[in-house]
C-alpha cells in the first residue's frame, strides 16, 4: 500500500513539473506547451506530452495570447513597443546645407530625463566667398536656441522652438558717384564682411532608426538684420540686399545620440 501511495505522489509531482500552456498565435493556431523561456525576441518551448521533445521556439511577434495552466492569461502584441532613448547629447551633421555652400554641424543637449526640453547650437562654416548665385555669402554662423518636445523622445519626436544665430557674411556694395576732380562718374562695387543677427521660429521632426542614429528634419523661419548697415549718402552707395529681412534656414541631418 506505502508502495502505491508513493507512485501516485511521484506521478502527480511529474505531471506538475511540466504544467500545460498553451499558445496561441495570431492565425488562431493553439499548441499546448511546456514553457521554456520568454525572452524579448522569442518564445522556446517543448510541445506537451513530448518534454524529452526537441525544443521549439517563436517570435513573440507571431502569439497573440498565452494561456497559463494557473489559469493567468498574456497577452501579445496589444500595444506598440516604446524605443527607449535615455543618452542626451546629440551632434549631427547637416547635409542639407551643403546646397548653401556650408559645413554646417549641431550640438544639443536634452535637459530632463524625459526628453521634453532641450538647448540646441549650430555652427556654419560657409564656402562660398565672391560666389555669384548666394545672397550675402555665411562665412562664419553659431546660434543659440531651445527646442520642446511635447511628446517626449520617441521613435519619430515631433520638436518647436525658438533660435538666435550671428552671422559673418560677404555682403555687396556698389556706388556711383559723380567724381568733381576728373568731371566724371566713377562706378565701383566690392565685398565686404558685415555682420549679421537672426531671430528664428524652429519646427522639426526627429525619425530615430535606434536609440543612437538618427535623421533630423528642420524648418526656421524668421528675419535677418545686417548690423552693419549704412544708410546710402545721397543715393551713392547702394546694398545688394536690404538692412532686414525675411530668412529661412533648414535642415536635414544625421545625428549621433551618446
Amino acid at each position: 500500500m506505502k508502495k502505491t501511495t508513493v507512485l501516485l505522489v511521484l506521478v502527480f509531482v511529474a505531471f506538475g513539473a511540466f504544467a500545460q500552456d498553451i499558445l496561441v498565435l495570431k492565425d488562431g493556431t493553439r499548441i499546448e506547451v511546456v514553457l521554456e523561456s520568454i525572452s524579448d525576441d522569442e518564445i522556446r518551448y517543448r510541445r506537451y506530452g513530448q518534454v524529452a521533445g526537441p525544443l521549439y521556439s517563436k517570435s513573440r511577434k507571431s502569439v497573440a495570447v498565452i494561456e497559463y495552466e494557473n489559469g493567468m492569461v498574456e497577452q501579445f502584441g496589444s500595444t506598440k513597443a516604446v524605443m527607449e532613448i535615455t543618452d542626451r547629447n546629440l551632434i549631427g551633421y547637416n547635409y542639407f546645407d551643403l546646397v548653401t555652400l556650408n559645413f554646417a554641424f549641431s550640438y544639443e543637449r536634452l535637459l530632463d530625463e524625459e526628453g521634453t526640453v532641450s538647448l540646441y547650437l549650430p555652427i556654419r562654416v560657409g564656402f562660398a566667398q565672391d560666389n555669384s548665385y548666394l545672397e550675402d555669402p555665411n562665412v562664419f554662423g553659431a546660434g543659440l536656441g531651445f527646442n520642446v518636445y511635447p511628446f517626449g523622445q520617441r521613435k519619430v519626436a515631433y520638436y518647436t522652438g525658438a533660435m538666435i544665430h550671428y552671422s559673418l557674411r560677404e555682403t555687396y556694395v556698389y556706388a556711383d558717384y559723380f567724381d568733381e576732380p576728373t568731371q566724371s562718374w566713377i562706378y565701383e562695387s566690392y565685398y565686404d564682411n558685415h555682420n549679421f543677427l537672426g531671430g528664428y521660429v524652429t519646427n522639426g521632426m526627429k525619425l530615430n532608426f535606434n536609440d543612437r542614429l538618427g535623421l533630423n528634419f528642420n524648418l526656421a523661419l524668421g528675419f535677418l538684420m545686417d548690423l552693419n548697415y549704412d544708410d546710402p549718402d545721397s543715393q551713392q552707395y547702394y546694398y545688394y540686399s536690404d538692412r532686414t529681412r525675411f530668412h529661412a534656414l533648414g535642415e536635414i541631418a544625421l545625428f549621433y545620440r551618446f
